[in-house]
């Protein structure tokens, strides 16, 4: 049996994350869903002139795809949902609240089924009538199209069918939680699309997608895209709309972000990095938005050429996650070893299990595998600030204990598809996190960030039972085994738990900040 030296990761460090740290507003981080519906007090007393174009600064390398069923980034999915309203929004305090939903879900005796029932006069921006049926089409083409990123995010769901012209009945695995609803509901599988046209455009519905909003895409590059008012006015809440325009830049470097929003270039900034709160702090016409998030850095480890346990295994004890987290994040995102947020009422010892960093053990296990040292190894990841920094401090690390560590920067789109092909031994990546714990795991086959394929009919039956009981004392249990196996097959290693560190500018107003780092401008405004 395979040596086990496994402590536990205590929660101080997640308190430095959750402390206000800033000037301007801070949001409740126990919200879920992309989109939170209350406005900041900061923002909603400032007088909103209609008009204007609003810049936004997003993280990221790429865009990638901005079609609902194929959008991957987060990059897209701030993108999307200012441009696509969702089924529900959640509120910053967890309460799920209708969108294009007229009222909240009817679910059965045993929460195995819901109903959902749409507004009256729905249309998508193309002035498709939205109703029950175009929810379906939806829900089909998320979970049958080839390439769907939708299809990991509604496994749990088992069908859907059209009651009647408003009402969709939407049937589950097993019991479902109000949480688990909301994360797929209130994010990008809860877009409906036009049927019109999805059918029209085809391949191409991705370069301009017909979704129900304010505004239309007019141009996309590969790192810039414009949306502007819907000339036909086909939003159902126009009355709250007051931009002209929303463009999105995406640019990799932090400190290049914030130069913009000093300048004016940019409004709002997504990702602020840390070594830049003081001057933003002491700047009289900027905010900072801070809040804990909900997801987690991570190192993917391609268990097929990196086969030895006992080597990947050894890889994780070579890393000291508390020297990532003081030097690159400036310990605002703390360390973990866990899918499971360590404050969660359904953590435990067992949930929190951590192989921690241990060089002698690293060298020893290197030996007890028989590998020829130094250890080859491919690390691949999206060139921006931070994963660079994590690039070098791995290589660094392994260096120490006996592997020789290659850094491969692409952009996160190359990235995913070679990580999915298996053209790296590592590769560094981000999950935004949901609100279900469930949702966090993302082992089981087709699971959004199961990129490599990992497939363990033992992990699948753990995920298979936590989405068939809402018992959280048999839930805690199950999250407590499936930490057990990851540390035992260790196809990732969880690095620091995100947090989210955004900044704006004062003149900006009615901007709202997802729980997992989404920006949502779509009522937003400038101020008078």
């Amino acid at each position: 049996m395979m040596r086990r030296k496994v402590s536990r990761i205590g929660t101080r460090g997640i308190a430095l994350a959750a402390t206000a740290i800033v000037t301007g507003l801070v949001l409740s981080a126990c919200s879920g869903g992309s989109v939170p519906a209350s406005t900041p007090a900061s923002s909603a007393s400032a007088k909103i002139k209609d008009g204007g174009t609003l810049t936004i600064g997003l993280a990221g390398t790429s865009i990638g795809s901005v079609d609902p069923s194929l959008s991957q980034t987060l990059v897209s999915s701030s993108i999307l949902s200012t441009l696509c309203e969702p089924l529900y929004r959640e509120s910053v305090d967890g309460k799920l609240q209708p969108a294009l939903a007229a009222s909240a879900p009817k679910f059965n005796s045993d929460s195995s089924s819901a109903t959902v029932t749409l507004r009256d006069g729905l249309k998508f921006t193309d002035g498709t009538p939205i109703d029950a049926a175009a929810v379906k089409f939806t829900y089909d083409r998320n979970k049958t199209m080839k390439g769907s990123q939708r299809a990991g995010d509604l496994s749990s769901v088992t069908a859907m069918t059209v009651v009647d012209p408003k009402t969709v009945k939407i049937d589950f695995a097993g019991p479902t939680t109000p949480a688990a609803f909301s994360d797929v509901f209130t994010g990008r599988s809860g877009y409906p699309v036009s049927p019109t046209a999805v059918q029209k455009m085809g391949d191409a519905f991705g370069t301009a997608p017909v979704c129900a909003g304010g505004f239309v895409l007019k141009t996309q590059t590969t790192d810039t895209v414009r949306i502007e008012r819907d000339p036909g006015k086909n939003f159902y809440d126009e009355k709250s709309l007051h931009l002209d325009a929303i463009e999105f830049k995406v640019v990799a470097d932090p400190s290049v972000r914030f130069t913009n929003l000093q300048s004016g270039q940019f409004n709002v900034i997504q990702q602020l990095s840390p070594k830049d709160i003081a001057a933003l702090k002491g700047n009289s016409d900027l905010s900072l938005i801070s809040y804990p998030g909900r997801g987690f850095v991570n190192l993917s480890m391609n268990t097929k050429t990196l086969s030895d346990p006992l080597v990947r295994r050894a890889l994780v004890e070579s890393i000291d996650r508390k020297v990532i987290s003081d030097t690159v994040y400036a310990s605002l995102f703390p360390p973990t070893c866990s899918f499971m947020n360590e404050k969660s009422p359904l953590s435990s010892p067992e949930a929190q299990a951590c192989i921690t960093y241990d060089p002698k053990a690293a060298k020893a296990d290197l030996k007890k595998a028989g590998a020829k040292t130094p250890v080859p190894v491919v690390l691949e990841f999206s060139s921006s600030t931070e994963f660079s920094q994590i690039a070098t401090l791995v290589q660094a690390m392994g260096k120490e204990t006996g592997f020789d560590i290659q850094l491969k920067p692409t952009d996160t789109t190359t990235n995913t598809a070679d990580t999915k092909a298996g053209k790296n031994d590592l590769s560094i990546g981000q999950w935004t996190g949901v609100a279900d714990p469930a949702g966090n795991i993302q082992l089981d086959p087709g699971a959004f960030l199961n990129q490599r394929g990992y497939d363990n009919p033992k992990m699948n039956a753990l995920v298979d039972q936590l989405r068939k009981t809402a018992d959280p004392t048999k839930q805690k249990a199950l999250y407590g085994q499936v930490q057990t196996l990851i540390n035992e097959d260790l196809p990732l290693m969880y690095l620091v738990r995100t947090a989210v560190i955004h900044g704006a500018g004062k003149s900006v107003a009615g901007v709202q900040y997802g729980p997992t780092g989404g920006i949502y401008a779509m009522r937003a405004g400038l101020t008078s």
